[in-house]
């Protein structure tokens, strides 16, 4: 479970850098009015010379595992499905392809939000910086965790991300998921970003479900 996303990967100079008033191996997260603003703002202005790829570290852990089962042939005894939100667009189609291709459930709900998008800004350094829009990753509820029941019931290992407890209702619809598992489901969670330590809401999660 996590914010399944598209990344716009761009090359810039440092000058470009500069500019933006952007330093390497940062990171912005648009949760407020001004941060939407300049990271759309941004993502307006390199989008037409980014390459679009697939993102999210939920959906890019599952991607990946997906591979590796798939290149193993046991894909039927092994099943991988991707929870979280996208909107009804361009960018949502191209996750449900990314999944297909490596036989990855995109067990995603449709809300009337765009899709997440991170812009992955990389200078000649290669320090890069990710300013990124959850948007309709956000909206993620527990209605949405319901229309996945009958692939949690059989679930061996949920895998969450600190990204997606962030709001009392993505905890809710996490707690809802992990209650439909088996007993014997095994739980992993990605803290993510140190930084996120100073939401009281993460840090109410993870006192609820780390050991």
């Amino acid at each position: 479970i996590g914010n399944p996303m598209v990344d716009l990967m761009v090359d810039v100079t440092e000058e470009e850098m500069r500019a933006e008033g952007l330093e390497g191996g940062s990171e912005c997260v648009a949760r407020f009015r001004k941060d939407v603003g300049l990271v759309e703002e941004l993502i307006r202005r390199y989008e037409g010379r980014a390459v679009r790829v697939g993102g999210g570290a939920a959906l890019n852990t599952a991607r990946m595992a997906g591979c590796v089962v798939k290149c193993a042939g046991a894909g039927a005894a092994l099943p991988i499905g991707s929870i979280g939100a996208v909107g009804a667009d361009d960018d949502a189609t191209l996750l449900r392809e990314l999944c297909a291709a490596v036989n990855v459930l995109p067990l995603f709900a449709t809300v009337p939000k765009p899709t997440g998008r991170s812009l992955v800004v990389i200078p000649p350094s290669k320090n890069r910086t990710i300013l990124a829009h959850p948007s309709a990753a956000r909206e993620l509820r527990t209605d949405a965790i319901t229309h996945t029941a009958h692939h949690l019931t059989h679930a061996r290992l949920l895998y969450i991300t600190t990204f997606c407890i962030t709001t009392p209702p993505r905890c809710q619809a996490v707690d809802h998921a992990i209650s439909l598992c088996p007993p014997d489901c095994k739980l992993a969670i990605n803290l993510s970003s140190a930084a996120l330590q100073t939401n009281d809401t993460v840090r109410a999660a993870h006192a609820k479900l780390l050991p």
